[in-house]
């Protein structure tokens, strides 16, 4: 058997040791890392689908804002519309009143002379008869 002094031996073991537990604390890095990696990679994939739902919910509110957009137009023109026909309608009352006016003056002029008529008629046999 080989003799060897334990100072070596204790050396070795030393070395052994070390070296052990440099390559522990050197894997349990790797692992941190790794582990930390994994963690950045879960929150990663959190954010990422927090940002796909802000950017849907984004799209949403942009789509939906057009549509209002489109919407308040088409009320715009519809309004315009109506007005135009409100105009319409109230230029054709406004001739049917002026006409309705005319006339009744128009009747009025004519009951006015068929009256006269009418009075000078009378008159004009009383006349004949009182002769």
């Amino acid at each position: 058997m080989l003799h060897v002094h334990p100072a070596i031996i204790a050396a070795s073991v030393h070395k052994y040791w070390i070296q052990s537990w440099e390559k522990v604390a050197e894997e349990t890095t790797v692992r941190e890392r790794l582990q930390l990696a994994e963690m950045n990679l879960a929150r990663g994939f959190v954010l990422a689908k927090e940002l796909f739902s802000a950017f849907e919910s984004f799209d949403a509110e942009e789509a939906k804002s057009k549509k209002l957009s489109e919407d308040l137009k088409a009320i715009g023109l519809e309004k315009a519309q109506l007005e135009s026909e409100k105009r319409a309608l109230q230029f054709k009352l406004d001739l049917v009143v002026t006409k309705e006016v005319d006339m009744k003056a128009k009747y009025e002029i004519e009951l006015k002379a068929a009256k006269e008529c009418l009075k000078q008629a009378r008159d004009q046999r009383r006349a004949t008869e009182s002769s």
